[in-house]
């Protein structure tokens, strides 16, 4: 379980898709409104998108030519998760894990 979460908030950009995801999980994105509404470029949320579908924890769809995402609401870290991130909001944080020097 530790592996899981060091690979989820050791990225800005993964924590700010995570959020954007989590705020309204029943909504689907593309990737570029991702990238819009976490002011990341394109390449960094797509490479995320892959990482959070990699640890199913993004599902996506395709529909005609664009592809949609959203949060995985039967994943069984889905509910801490949503509760992590609403708490963390409230209280004007951040989910970030800063990597120390020995990380790889």
């Amino acid at each position: 379980m530790a592996m899981i979460l060091d690979r989820l908030f050791s990225s800005k950009t993964r924590v700010k898709i995570l959020t954007a995801l989590l705020a309204e999980p029943e909504r689907e994105y593309y990737m570029r409104e991702l990238a819009r509404s976490t002011d990341e470029v394109i390449g960094s949320v797509q490479r995320e998108l892959g990482n959070l579908e990699e640890l199913n924890l993004v599902v996506s769809q395709r529909r005609a030519n664009a592809r949609f995402f959203r949060v995985n609401r039967r994943h069984y870290l889905y509910p801490e998760l949503k509760s992590m991130i609403a708490k963390t909001a409230k209280a004007g944080g951040s989910l970030l894990v800063k990597k120390s020097d020995n990380d790889p």
